[in-house]
């Protein structure tokens, strides 16, 4: 009977264990911080380079514009933070077409959101996010640089 007293015990100890680390990793999703320390000295100098290149999916704007997904604009802000530092040029609001500049302003406004990072935090975000993001939802196909 005590057996059984202490199993019940442990099992119910193991269970709020289990959703206090789940409820810290959504936590942690939501402030951006990855599931994996990444070797930020190796990958930087790969994928710094590489990341533009990638296929990215595109989403119809009005006007006959496309626009990026979410994705490439926060990898392009920690790209810009790790390398320039704070965002000091001018909002965008005009293409040279003489449309609204949907990806003007979308690289600008997600620069702008970084500001105050230092740099090294910066590289490491850039780093786990590119890794991290889902390729099926933001690349027509998957070639990036493998971990």
């Amino acid at each position: 009977m005590f057996a059984v007293i202490v199993f019940i015990a442990a099992k119910a100890k193991l269970k709020q264990i289990h959703l206090a680390a789940k409820k810290k990793a959504e936590e942690d999703a939501k402030k951006g911080i990855s599931k994996k320390d990444y070797d930020v000295d190796k990958y930087w100098p790969q994928v710094s380079e590489s990341w533009e290149g990638l296929r990215w999916r595109l989403k119809s704007m009005p006007g006959g514009a496309t626009k990026k997904p979410e994705v490439f604009y926060e990898l392009y802000a920690f790209h810009k933070q790790a390398t320039e530092g704070d965002n000091s040029e001018e909002q965008p609001v005009w293409a040279e077409t003489g449309g609204l500049d949907f990806e003007g302003r979308s690289r600008w406004e997600a620069w702008n959101q970084t500001k105050g990072m230092s740099q090294e935090v910066a590289k490491k975000k850039f780093v786990a996010l590119y890794f991290e993001m889902d390729p099926k939802a933001n690349l027509y196909n998957d070639n990036r640089v493998k971990e």
